[in-house]
């Protein structure tokens, strides 16, 4: 029992050490004899330099619960825990040895895994130490800080997005500061921006509503306002539909709406990112532009490996400590058909005609036997190339269960 309260004890006096903008006002820089580099800020809360730790030499590589650092590994090395420790790696406090790369795939590496605005607010939601400015960083899906940020004194401001630097130019005492997408590092989608633009306004009016982003920055299908009411909104511009206004819950399942459905990709990070449980092989997937799985994937261990596009299944034969070598795996991919491409381009179009039709594709990505248009008139088509039967168009349902080219008889 007294092991246990005495780790608490350890825990919460970390928790407690958080970089306040006072604590280098005194700091002295000692003179440096350094075996290796020097890093510049690497000291306590940045206030000065150290030199860079050299082979066997103790090193830190979490920070996230404000522990008084052991300083970082020359370029050449990694920290890795010890081979013989067991359990979790957070049980050494985060510590090990710093171990050159070619000798690190005998030992586990204790990499940092959330980003610069993530470690920011964990530290600072298990963190007692206030002080006037003081700010919980808003991080948007994929990690990187907010364009706007709010202090304690109701002043907003702009910073960068992967480091979180306060541009002091951008203060303002009272509503939402001016951060110009343009200038910023990443581009926001449309919810994003209204979501980001309303969140600190003061201005209330009948009918306002907050819009609910997808994880793609998409506007959600269903919105409701201040007034109770709900309604269907297109997914990329978040055009209200006034047909579907209604009190309480809106139909919009049936909708053909421009949507970019999540993949398993996209689902497997959402799901990740605002957990706080953390195991050994813990790995955030990293997401290509189409939500395919990206072919190299890293885990908490520092161990890299390749994996499968659409699953994200782990080819356990790849995996190494560092870079692995995935650029000849025969992935599954998504390669586009002429359903998906057609689908793609109709989604992300602003011109609409009388009887135009977005695709639905199946799972392999072939036409589905019936499809309708924006009249209401559904047909079918051929599953390879889309060939309109036009002799079968009528309004609502069509009968495609004859289909000659249905994907049940390719």
């Amino acid at each position: 029992m007294l092991p246990l309260i005495l780790i608490c004890t350890i825990f919460s006096v970390g928790r407690a050490l958080v970089c306040t903008p006072e604590l280098c006002k005194n700091a002295v820089q000692e003179p440096l004899n350094c075996k290796g580099s020097i890093i510049k800020n690497g000291g306590f809360c940045g206030c000065y330099d150290v030199c860079a730790k050299q082979e066997g030499e103790e090193c830190q590589a979490h920070y996230s619960f404000g522990m008084i650092p052991a300083g970082k590994c020359d370029s050449g090395m990694v920290c890795t825990a010890p081979i013989e420790a067991t359990g979790h790696p957070m049980m050494l406090l985060g510590r090990g040895q710093c171990v050159k790369t070619d000798q690190a795939d005998l030992r586990r590496a204790i990499p940092d895994t959330l980003s610069a605005c993530q470690q920011m607010r964990r530290v600072r939601m298990i963190s007692m130490v206030v002080w006037q400015g003081w700010w919980m960083p808003k991080c948007d899906v994929n990690g990187d800080f907010m364009d706007q940020q709010c202090d304690n004194m109701k002043r907003c401001f702009c910073v960068d997005s992967k480091t979180g630097d306060v541009d002091k130019t951008t203060y303002t005492t009272l509503g939402a500061a001016n951060c110009a997408v343009s200038k910023r590092d990443n581009t926001m989608t449309k919810c994003q921006q209204k979501y980001a633009s309303m969140q600190f306004s003061f201005a209330i009016w009948q009918g306002m509503w907050y819009p609910k982003c997808d994880t793609v920055g998409n506007f959600e299908p269903e919105q409701c306002d201040n007034t109770g009411k709900c309604f269907c909104v297109s997914a990329v511009d978040g055009v209200v539909d006034e047909s579907t206004k209604v009190l309480g819950s809106a139909d919009c399942s049936s909708k053909k709406r421009q949507t970019l459905k999540k993949t398993k990709c996209q689902q497997k990070y959402a799901s990740m990112q605002f957990s706080f449980a953390i195991w050994q092989g813990m790995w955030y997937p990293k997401c290509d532009a189409l939500g395919n799985f990206m072919p190299e994937q890293c885990d908490n261990t520092g161990k890299c490996f390749c994996v499968s596009a659409v699953d994200g299944v782990v080819d356990e034969s790849t995996k190494v400590l560092g870079s692995a070598e995935c650029s000849s795996k025969k992935r599954q991919t998504l390669k586009k058909t002429k359903c998906q491409q057609m689908r793609d381009i109709r989604m992300i179009s602003f011109v609409v005609w009388k009887g135009m039709w977005t695709p639905k594709c199946d799972a392999l990505g072939n036409f589905m036997p019936e499809q309708c248009d924006n009249t209401k008139h559904c047909f079918c088509v051929d599953a390879v190339d889309g060939t309109v039967d036009v002799s079968t168009k009528v309004l609502d349902s069509a009968d495609c269960s004859q289909s000659i080219n249905s994907i049940t008889q390719s």
